[in-house]
């Protein structure tokens, strides 16, 4: 495969090495990679190829695309598609139907690569992905919200053990919440596990008379 055709799209704007993270076909994700293979490039849905290699299950795929430098400051999305034949118009159509037959509507969702991590439970994929969170512009307070967002509370108390700089901790959100705002709104099953995430919240400085962008 020559240099050109190693980043050619099909019609969903999918190269080969998209296909292959998709399909976790990690030697071949290494293969593309290494004859120059835009690891970062999105499809038609913005989805990269960690995005599709998170999104299928593929953690030890993953694994390698972040050790070969994927940015992991991505999403994972999911689009709706028509199914096959939706837009064949007739009869069959126009016919009556229950309405408990009658399939919901999907709808789109885009999550941080991280927090679909987290909800998988990767713990290995996890931690090599805190290495590189900062370096491709991820706050560490944004990666605890996904973690509280995933309702993965161990994690987040890993996490907030881990992090040393507590500066980094009272970081807001688009919303102007910090991670005790997200605490309470996403708070566990467990009252007890609230109480102890946010008493190491509080110790770490993490202001609790603040408010968000609804006051």
């Amino acid at each position: 495969m020559s240099g050109s055709e190693v980043d050619m799209a099909d019609s969903n704007g999918r190269t080969p090495l998209h296909e292959a993270a998709r399909r976790g076909a990690m030697i071949c994700c290494m293969h593309l990679v290494e004859r120059g293979g835009n690891i970062n490039r999105q499809d038609s849905d913005c989805n990269s190829p960690l995005s599709l290699a998170v999104k299928s299950g593929h953690n030890s795929c993953a694994v390698m695309l972040i050790q070969k430098g994927a940015n992991v400051n991505t999403n994972v999305i999911s689009m709706p598609h028509p199914p096959v034949g939706a837009s064949e118009e007739g009869e069959e159509k126009r016919k009556w139907k229950l309405k408990s037959t009658i399939p919901a509507q999907m709808t789109s969702t885009c999550e941080p690569v991280f927090k679909v991590v987290v909800e998988k439970g990767w713990q290995g994929v996890t931690y090599v992905m805190l290495d590189r969170l900062e370096a491709c512009g991820v706050k560490y307070a944004a990666a605890v919200e996904s973690a509280m967002r995933a309702r993965k509370y161990q994690v987040v108390l890993s996490l907030l053990r881990k992090q040393r700089d507590s500066v980094k901790l009272c970081d807001k959100n688009e919303l102007k919440q910090n991670l005790l705002h997200v605490l309470a709104i996403n708070k566990p099953e467990n009252m007890d596990v609230q109480i102890k995430v946010a008493k190491v919240l509080i110790e770490r400085g993490v202001p609790s008379y603040t408010t968000d962008d609804k006051g």
